[in-house]
């Protein structure tokens, strides 16, 4: 992408908020400018601006500094230490007092706590001690759809119990009023390709459907080999796997192995390791560059090939050719560590330590992880093992500017278009809502635990209407019936004839269509519907809930630690639908349930209802308002309703 933008409305509009000197929340799909747009500010600002973000490798992109460096937090710091406590910003003190912009890249890595510890300091240190932000302008900038903030095991349980979310945007100190949004829409990535943008949009909120798909995965060739002339990047999951690609393809290279070890001096403790402090380098391999060359003959993520290695008083110097075909020596490059502070009233970085070494990295395979940022022309996705984050696919495919470049080892499954309804939540917020007029309770019982590449499942689910009908089935979660019968008093009898949520979906999305649904945790009891519907390879548009809170708090509202005999789904879905009728039957809304024809459940097979509870109807495709008496239809009266 040229460093020249197209003047949209709303890149006009960012940039008076930036001279401003207001807060601001820029974001935007993969590829729209927000890198350009923040290089276009830092070149022709007076302000005294910082750069800066949550991880090394973000902080690398931008020629900033990690958040936890610039403001000397250790992995032992804790909020009350930053509010309150013996807590100080050691040597980048002076240059936090005197700033009057910080710039947050790839915004939707920031853990809510750092963001709370990063306001707290800013109060305490900023250049207005006790002001909102210490009078600093804060400019968070990043596409949530991306990659999502890192939660260790180790912190699961307080994040569960601390925050609404991980995100910044579930912190203490965020106020969403303090931070106009400014979504950026033009995309100039993928810019002639339609087909590529209608597919990234479709998967940046995990909604993949049926053509769609089939359009994507069209491009899956597992014996693909690049052509001999051309560059092709792997991008995968993991680093062990690309780890694993790239020595197994250096190692079939039968040119002599050559080694080039990095020198470091001085405190390198504010910089990330840019490159390999030991890179084994052959004719042949093929490479990604990791600078901006001055002379403009390459730039950070070029790939190129190796056509020449050389000495040169004890250091490697590097011929690589490049895709465009010129050709380049390419000597080591120092990196210098810095730290920010103030001469003459003026912001200025200061080196405090360096760390050379040949700028470029092997790179027949990266992890998407770091391929944030870059733009491709050739790419292989490689999603062996599978994904296990929200937003891999979407980062990965987004690498790519068009269909043409794009090759795909193993086809994308719905299990793999892993979204954040949290995310969809706190975007819709800043578009306002819409007039909905027809709601429906949901609730669900869940069995299993949560885990990195697993969910709860549901064993049953309820919705209630307004009408004073409702529809409850049991359905088999295919594993942890030993959990349905101590949690719910479900024996393996109760579930062995009820249908997998993929074919009890089938005859309740009809009913459901044109229904808000609300309840007590409901985005919660969404996304394990949206998980589970995945794994049985649906993909279904969900639409955001309205939470409500019933007589008791909402607790378990997906089923989470509930007694053993405890409340049915059914009762569930019909107290949340009370409560939210005592509130006046009425709240602001985004969405409601799709028309089914408008998902992959069109093409789907038979489905059918089991419920244990007489009080819910069980109606195979009755249309919405068409409900007739409920029916007990326990399992053991083998009661079904088939579609």
């Amino acid at each position: 992408m040229t460093t020249a933008l197209v003047r949209t409305e709303e890149l006009t509009r960012a940039l008076a908020l930036l001279e401003s000197g207001e807060n601001l929340f820029l974001t935007g799909r993969a590829g729209t400018g927000k890198s350009t747009l923040v290089r276009q500010f830092l070149a022709s600002t007076r302000r005294s601006v910082v750069v800066a973000a949550p991880t090394g490798i973000a902080a690398l992109n931008v020629g900033g500094y990690t958040l936890h460096r610039l403001l000397s937090l250790s992995p032992t710091t804790t909020l009350e230490d930053v509010r309150h406590g013996r807590y100080r910003p050691g040597r980048f003190a002076k240059a936090i007092a005197s700033l009057d912009t910080l710039v947050v890249d790839e915004a939707s890595m920031v853990r809510a706590d750092l963001f709370d510890m990063l306001t707290a300091a800013l109060e305490r240190f900023g250049p207005h001690p006790g002001s909102p932000f210490g009078g600093v302008q804060l400019v968070l900038v990043g596409d949530l759809h991306q990659l999502p903030p890192v939660v260790t095991p180790r912190d699961a349980t307080y994040f569960a119990t601390r925050y609404e979310t991980p995100y910044f945007f579930s912190a203490d100190s965020y106020r969403a009023e303090a931070f106009p949004t400014v979504e950026l829409t033009t995309v100039f990535r993928q810019a002639g390709d339609d087909r590529l943008t209608a597919i990234l949009n479709s998967l940046r909120e995990g909604a993949l459907l049926g053509h769609a798909m089939a359009e994507l995965n069209a491009r899956t060739d597992p014996d693909f080999q690049p052509p001999p002339d051309q560059l092709w990047l792997t991008l995968t999951p993991t680093n062990r796997l690309a780890t694993s690609r790239n020595k197994q393809r250096l190692a079939q290279l039968d040119t002599p192995e050559h080694l080039s070890t990095a020198v470091r001096t001085g405190d390198l403790s504010a910089l990330e390791e840019p490159a390999d402090a030991v890179l084994h380098l052959k004719v042949g391999a093929q490479v990604m560059m990791l600078t901006n060359d001055p002379a403009d003959r390459w730039v950070n993520g070029t790939l190129g090939r190796i056509e020449h290695i050389a000495e040169d008083e004890g250091e490697l110097v590097v011929t690589v050719t490049f895709t465009d075909g010129s050709a380049a020596e390419v000597a080591p490059h120092t990196w210098e560590a810095t730290r920010p502070m103030v001469d003459g009233g003026r912001l200025r970085h200061e080196v405090v330590g360096t760390f050379t070494q040949l700028p470029l990295r092997l790179a027949w395979a990266i992890t998407i992880h770091k391929s944030q940022g870059q733009t491709l022309e050739n790419v292989v996705v490689d999603l062996t093992g599978g994904t296990f984050s929200a937003g891999q696919v979407y980062v990965a495919l987004s690498r790519c500017t068009s269909m043409a470049g794009l090759v795909l080892r193993r086809p994308v499954l719905p299990r793999d278009l892993k979204s954040d309804r949290r995310i969809l939540r706190f975007l819709a917020s800043a578009r306002g809502s819409t007039a909905q007029t027809r709601f429906c309770g949901i609730a669900a019982l869940v069995v299993g635990q949560e885990g990195r590449r697993s969910r709860p499942r549901p064993v049953e689910i309820a919705v209630a209407f307004d009408d004073g009908t409702a529809l409850s089935t049991l359905v088999n979660p295919q594993r942890d019936l030993a959990d349905a019968r101590s949690r719910f008093g479900l024996t393996t009898a109760d579930v062995a004839l009820a249908p997998t949520l993929a074919e009890a979906w089938t005859v309740l999305a009809p009913v459901l269509q044109g229904c808000t649904p609300v309840g007590p945790d409901v985005e919660e009891v969404l996304a394990l519907v949206d998980f589970e519907l995945k794994r049985l390879g649906v993909v279904a548009p969900l639409p955001l809930g309205v939470p409500v809170r019933t007589g008791d708090g909402g607790a378990g509202a997906a089923g989470a630690g509930a007694p053993r005999g405890g409340a049915s789904a059914l009762a569930r879905a019909q107290a949340a639908l009370t409560a939210f009728q005592t509130h006046g039957g009425s709240a602001p809304a985004v969405d409601a349930f799709l028309d089914p024809g408008e998902t992959d459940l069109a093409t789907g097979g038979p489905g059918y209802l089991l419920t244990r509870d007489p009080a819910a109807r069980a109606q195979a495709g009755a249309p919405a308002g068409a409900r007739g008496p409920a029916g007990d239809q326990r399992p053991d009266l083998g009661g079904t309703a088939r579609r």
